[in-house]
């Protein structure tokens, strides 16, 4: 009779939560990445931000999670370069949390890419314990990267809308555009 592994079982209850989770993400990626889908995404940032400059707003603060944040990227990249509804001087500040954008293409796409967003300010804030997020400011220097704890290796890509302190660096970064 084998003895029962008592460390086995919580750490098996994460593998299988982190696998899941994992499996989810690339689902979205991979749908993401259909031109439709992208297409009708960034029409709908697009159609947000034109009905925001009829109420007379011109000066926009973005903030994008985890997909959310190369949904964004992409919308305001073909905003300004594309379809010119936005003037890059309408682009206050950027603000990527738990980001996927590192590991999204390859390095040289990716600092050609970032390129063609225009910001006052990019704050990336990232936890190193969350298997999604990386850095940005290796791809491009004037991105402000922000390391903080927001929960275990397996909560820490959804621990940012409860952090309190990724709160307060949202609250910080977004006066400055307000000017």
């Amino acid at each position: 009779v084998k003895p029962k592994v008592s460390w086995w079982r919580p750490i098996k209850h994460q593998m299988i939560k982190a696998v899941s989770f994992m499996h989810r993400s690339l689902a979205w990626v991979r749908a993401y990445e259909d031109v439709r889908t992208r297409t009708l995404v960034t029409d709908k940032v697009q159609e947000l931000v034109l009905a925001r400059k009829a109420e007379g707003f011109n000066r926009f603060s973005f903030v994008g999670h985890s997909l959310g944040s190369v949904v964004m990227c992409d919308a305001i990249a073909r905003m300004v370069n594309e379809t010119k509804v936005l003037d890059p001087i309408e682009v206050c500040s950027v603000i990527t949390m738990g980001s996927p954008l590192p590991h999204w293409k390859s390095p040289m796409v990716l600092r050609s890419f970032l390129k063609s967003i225009p910001y006052n300010r990019w704050t990336n804030i990232f936890d190193e314990d969350d298997v999604i997020a990386g850095r940005l400011n290796a791809f491009r220097k004037d991105i402000k990267d922000v390391k903080v704890e927001t929960g275990g290796m397996f909560d820490a890509h959804i621990g940012y809308w409860t952090s309190p302190i990724v709160a307060e660096i949202i609250r910080e970064t977004l006066p400055t555009a307000i000017t």
